[in-house]
């Protein structure tokens, strides 16, 4: 598979920007600073980038999960235990079996 094959869904940047291809994400891992490309996250990227590159299907869906891995590790997550539950997520309670009530 050539390198400008595209991603099956866009990958979006926290900085702004999207990553479209494969292309796009190897020269995004290729202009960070080496320090940061040595982490093991971006070694992960790499892997999946290569095995995506020379095989293709399901590889296209893992490097884009990496790759959302390694650009979103350190953000907060918006919801989970200890934060608040917004408007959009409601959660149900299980209903009560005859023989329960």
């Amino acid at each position: 598979m050539p390198w400008s094959t595209a991603l099956k869904e866009p990958v979006p940047l926290p900085e702004g920007g999207v990553l479209k291809s494969l292309r796009d994400v190897r020269a995004y891992v290729l202009c960070l600073p080496e320090s940061e490309r040595d982490e093991d996250v971006w070694h992960t990227v790499a892997e999946t980038l290569l095995n995506a590159a020379e095989q293709g299907g399901p590889w296209l869906d893992f490097a884009r999960i990496a790759t959302m891995q390694a650009l979103y590790r350190r953000v907060e997550p918006k919801y989970g235990p200890g934060k608040a539950v917004g408007p959009e997520m409601t959660f149900h309670r299980r209903r009560k079996f005859a023989r329960e009530r």
